[in-house]
């Protein structure tokens, strides 16, 4: 199965933040995100549902979207010699 899906920069580079952590704790999904979730890439996970408040989520790689990062990214991930 081939996980490269053709993406462009924009969206290899979103992918790359959403890896490291840089969307948590956010009220809404920023755009970019949207159109990643969409895909399939990106899912949403609740972080705080208090009364009153507006729901808080963090946004990380689906297993997908980490199989597509990795694809995209094959010098990252070769062995040292």
């Amino acid at each position: 199965m081939s996980f490269a899906m053709p993406l462009n920069d924009a969206e290899i580079r979103c992918l790359e933040k959403v890896a490291a952590g840089r969307y948590t704790n956010l009220l809404r999904a920023p755009d970019e995100v949207e159109s990643l979730i969409l895909l399939g890439l990106v899912q949403n996970a609740l972080v705080m549902a208090v009364p009153y408040t507006p729901n808080r989520y963090d946004y990380r790689l689906t297993t997908y979207g980490a199989k597509t990062l990795e694809a995209l990214q094959p010098s990252k991930n070769k062995p040292r010699r």
